[in-house]
């Protein structure tokens, strides 16, 4: 190292077995498909939500008075399914604590499909001690959200014998207790929004592509008073759809194609969908979007740019015409694609309880001073966090990493994270000589 320091005085009582556990290569981090580094957004799970009643317990149900309103209330609700429960449920029963009201709660993943089976989550509302032992009676699950007639439809249908831990014996599980009752194209999804076409221009002449954009403008963009086309690579144009097209977007694409066919331009794609990164930034955003519309120009012959970055995170992906009538079938080529290379975070984790260190990214420490207890150190080359915890602060006699020494550049292990150690980051960050974010947990 060429910025060697002064021996810290409690060198020893650093005590590291120092042990930098889950850290991370400096270089870029390699994926295997695209699903594993983004995901279309708006295909979201749905959170069902239920209240319910679980009978059949021994003497560890509700007693008070809100539980018997309730509990009648929600006997009503079940004449809407042809059962009249107020003469099988009695007041009698409530006494005796055998029955609780519960809220019952469920996730439904997206495209599940009718009669698929999900695990339900069971909570006691009341002052029930105990659902041990108890069976969750039918109930319906809905959305918490409300549709225009007043009531949630309902989704699925909940049932069957609770599971319930020691720890927590006020809630269960009622494993694949619930049986979905409507189709995914019946639940709700915002994933696809078709307020957006890409017209692909060919070898258009420079001198012939304004006048393509002035008979976007004219034609069907004579409906709106803002531009709605904008040049998005030397072979594509962004055209929105204006509002009077907004509820006959098959009609905007015919008198979008009419004005652009003197030109030899087509249209590429009809709507979009949105690609959210899991790990956000302009590097990251933008390999993606190269690498797929390099697919999209090998495979599909289409070289208009259909992935178009949005901001650091987020890129909109455009659905090609070939596939305008099967999205799912090209959401789905695009999830199995090699994904590219993309920048691993700047982060250090800390985690104080379990005494660890994480380093994700290239992390540095630049030039300066920090003070570790009485003794100032000074800093006097940019240097890899790494190296600098490892062979500045590490303990003599900790276990060196096997093999090839430029291994500990990919993986350290054996390296655990003392107060001290702890302590010098905090240090090193508050004096802003860490160039990642710091998390101390």
């Amino acid at each position: 190292m060429s910025a060697r320091r002064p021996p810290l005085p409690s060198n020893r009582t650093f005590a590291l077995l120092v042990c930098l556990c889950a850290v991370l290569a400096p270089s870029p981090s390699f994926a295997t498909t695209i699903r594993d580094v983004a995901k279309f957004h708006g295909i979201d799970a749905n959170v069902l939500v239920g209240r319910g009643i679980v009978v059949g317990l021994a003497g560890t149900g509700d007693s008070s008075v809100a539980s018997q309103e309730m509990l009648y209330e929600l006997l009503r609700t079940f004449e809407a399914y042809g059962e009249n429960l107020e003469t099988r449920f009695t007041r009698d029963q409530l006494k005796s604590k055998s029955i609780a009201i519960v809220s019952v709660t469920a996730v439904l993943d997206a495209f599940q499909k009718e009669g698929d089976q999900i695990d339900v989550e069971v909570a006691a509302l009341f002052d029930a001690k105990s659902l041990a032992g108890g069976t969750l009676y039918f109930t319906p699950l809905r959305t918490p959200w409300v549709g225009a007639g007043g009531t949630a439809p309902m989704l699925a249908f909940a049932q069957g014998p609770l599971t319930v831990g020691a720890a927590l014996p006020t809630s269960g599980q009622v494993r694949r207790g619930a049986v979905v009752t409507r189709t995914a194209e019946q639940i709700p999804q915002n994933y696809f929004r078709a307020d957006r076409v890409i017209v692909e221009v060919g070898d258009l002449p420079p001198e012939r592509r304004g006048a393509l954009l002035e008979a976007i403008e004219t034609g069907p963009g004579q409906y709106d008073p803002a531009p709605i086309g904008t040049w998005r690579g030397p072979y594509t144009i962004e055209v929105r759809v204006p509002a009077p097209y907004q509820e006959r977007p098959e009609v905007f694409a015919e008198d979008l194609q009419r004005a652009i066919l003197p030109y030899g331009a087509t249209l590429a794609a009809v709507g979009r969908v949105a690609l959210v990164l899991e790990r956000p930034g302009f590097y990251n955003v933008h390999n993606l979007a190269e690498q797929i519309n390099r697919r999209i120009e090998s495979q599909l012959a289409n070289r208009a740019r259909l992935a178009i970055p949005r901001d650091t995170t987020t890129l909109d992906l455009y659905v090609p015409m070939a596939f305008v009538y099967d999205r799912v079938a090209f959401l789905a080529a695009v999830e199995s694609w090699p994904a590219p290379v993309l920048a691993q975070e700047e982060r250090v984790l800390v985690d104080e309880r379990a005494g660890t260190v994480a380093v994700t990214g290239n992390v540095r420490v630049l030039p300066g001073f920090v003070a570790l207890g009485a003794q100032q150190i000074e800093i006097r080359q940019e240097m890899s966090l790494i190296d600098f915890l490892y062979d500045e602060l590490a303990a003599p006699g900790a276990a060196p990493v096997p093999g090839d020494p430029a291994a500990r550049d990919v993986v350290r292990q054996g390296l655990l994270a003392t107060p001290d150690l702890i302590q010098a980051i905090r240090k090193l960050d508050e004096a802003n000589l860490i160039t990642g974010r710091v998390e101390v947990r």
